[in-house]
């Protein structure tokens, strides 16, 4: 069985194809990554955000204990 050469015109839509495939790869990536950074800034700001609440909380709870201990 003799392998064809490709037609030009099947060349080209396969060069097409391929390069589709490559331009939608690197949207990908990029919006992966850009989702990657986002996501990782707002659980930096609700980390801050709970280590906060939790030492105002320990302060609250200190100042209870001092007032009863005075009391």
């Amino acid at each position: 069985m003799a392998i064809r050469p490709l037609s030009r015109v099947r060349r080209n839509v396969c060069a097409l194809l391929l390069a589709l495939l490559a331009l939608s790869w690197g949207y990908f990536v990029f919006s992966f990554a850009r989702d990657y950074r986002t996501i990782e800034q707002q659980s930096s700001n609700n980390l801050q955000t709970l280590a906060t609440g939790f030492a105002a909380h320990v302060r609250q709870m200190l100042r209870v204990s001092d007032v009863l201990l005075l009391d």
